[in-house]
């Protein structure tokens, strides 16, 4: 065997064993616990509110077993539904055209559905802190809706109020 096999060999070996010893490392972190540290300290809670935020939020917040749902059409969806408008009858469409508005009426309705225990939370959440822990908090929220949208645009949320559809039609 000439060198050259070797050394890419020994190369190849090492690469291999890196990557083992990642992914063993990788898979032993601890999942992260509900209510983020610098939260607390940001708006210095007493240890009996980064309690009370902890019990709130443990139920709202997605854990590893508990998926999010976030709702919502993906851009293929979209682009699928505009392919098949482009195919139908006018009959045709205007029968896709009710079926798509209610699916949308549902998935609002779902949309609200799954907001409803965030917002509870929030409420709760405010109902905790102190006049300045909440001035705090009201600033984070809007630092953090700011940085949503220079990221590409806020959330949907239900009551966001008017959106604009594919076709660029406002909706409530």
């Amino acid at each position: 065997m000439s060198k050259t096999k070797i050394l890419l060999l020994v190369a190849f070996v090492a690469v291999f064993v890196a990557g083992i010893t990642l992914g063993l490392f990788a898979g032993h972190r601890q999942p992260p616990r509900p209510g983020p540290p610098w939260l607390a300290a940001e708006l210095e809670l007493t240890q009996d509110q980064v309690e009370k935020m902890k019990e709130i939020w443990s139920k709202v917040v997605p854990s590893p077993h508990r998926p999010s749902d976030r709702g919502g059409r993906s851009a293929p969806a979209s682009e699928r539904d505009n392919a098949v408008r482009e195919i139908l009858t006018a009959d045709q469409l205007d029968r896709f055209e009710r079926i798509n508005a209610e699916y949308e009426a549902k998935r609002e309705q779902r949309q609200k559905e799954l907001m409803a225990p965030f917002d509870e939370a929030m409420e709760r959440t405010q109902q905790i802190l102190t006049e300045e822990q909440l001035k705090r908090f009201e600033n984070l929220q809007e630092r953090m809706r700011d940085r949503e949208h220079r990221r590409g645009g806020p959330r949907s949320r239900p009551d966001d109020g008017p959106q604009e559809n594919e076709r660029g039609e406002e909706q409530l």
